[in-house]
């Protein structure tokens, strides 16, 4: 009985319809998980002080952590390594390599300039900061573009003019109304979680033959395990930093989850290029 209840467990795991479906409720989470931070959020920016985000998080707008002498030269120095790591990919023909080192080189920069800067709050926002901001911000539009493309509900040109829209959109909201360097990085994640999982719940779903193909992979336990550890860091910095997140490496485990699911991204768009899906 145990061994029947098995097997049935591994053909639902491995059915490429239910790991399309699995995919689909992923995204829909995701939505309502942004909803959830960015009301949140709006209602400690309205408070003197914070109500369900961290307060140190509120304060500094990163979640430092004891474990590093400079949380943001630590995040600097590794993700300068990544996007080292990205154009040797890009060198060896992974184009699609492109626009994740150009995200690890600004988020890098960004981080560098909060090492070395101790006023940040005391300036205004200059033209520098603005496209180390819309470098960062571009990975939302660009790869929500890219996926839609490749899942075959738009062209490539649509998807040029989109991503180039949605990114005025984001850059423009931040530089008019919050403009805050403090803010920069719950902005950064709002936004780009926005800019993804929305347009991917409501355009690619999970019935037809080509969302199926395009939902299921060769490395789809991987790239999902990848995906929610994302979501579950960018939760979770904001409201336990003080808790727990600061102790096990504050804002550094963000960058380190999402190292791994760029590498799992640029290995999987190979491994889908080279073999059919099979639908069972």
């Amino acid at each position: 009985m145990l061994t029947s209840w098995l097997q049935r467990a591994k053909r639902m795991i491995l059915s490429k319809p239910n790991q399309a479906y699995i995919s689909w409720c992923r995204d829909a989470l995701s939505c309502l998980a942004v909803l959830f931070l960015l009301g949140c959020w709006l209602v400690d920016l309205d408070s003197t002080q914070p109500i369900y985000l961290s307060t140190s998080f509120v304060t500094n707008g990163f979640c430092l952590s004891p474990r590093f002498n400079n949380t943001h030269l630590a995040c600097a120095e590794f993700d300068f390594v990544c996007g080292l790591f990205c154009m040797l990919a890009v060198m060896m023909g992974k184009a699609r390599a492109m626009g994740a080192a150009a995200y690890f080189f600004a988020h890098g920069f960004g981080h560098y300039s909060l090492a070395v800067e101790e006023d940040m709050e005391e300036r205004d926002i200059n033209l520098q900061d603005t496209l180390v901001l819309a470098a960062i911000l571009s990975i939302g539009p660009l790869s929500i573009t890219s996926q839609l493309v490749d899942a075959k509900k738009m062209n490539r040109q649509t998807a040029n003019v989109l991503a180039s829209l949605m990114l005025s959109i984001l850059v423009g909201v931040y530089t008019i109304y919050i403009r805050r360097p403090s803010y920069a990085l719950l902005y950064i994640n709002i936004s780009i979680m926005i800019s993804q999982s929305f347009p991917k719940t409501f355009l690619i779903g999970f019935k037809s033959k080509d969302d199926i193909e395009y939902r299921a992979s060769r490395l789809y336990w991987l790239k999902m395990f990848a995906e929610v550890l994302v979501l579950a860091v960018i939760l979770c910095e904001p409201f336990f930093c003080d808790q727990f997140v600061a102790k096990i490496g504050g804002h550094f485990v963000f960058d380190l989850s999402l190292a791994l699911d760029v590498l799992v991204d640029l290995t999987n768009s190979r491994a889908v290029g080279a073999e059919k899906v099979k639908i069972k």
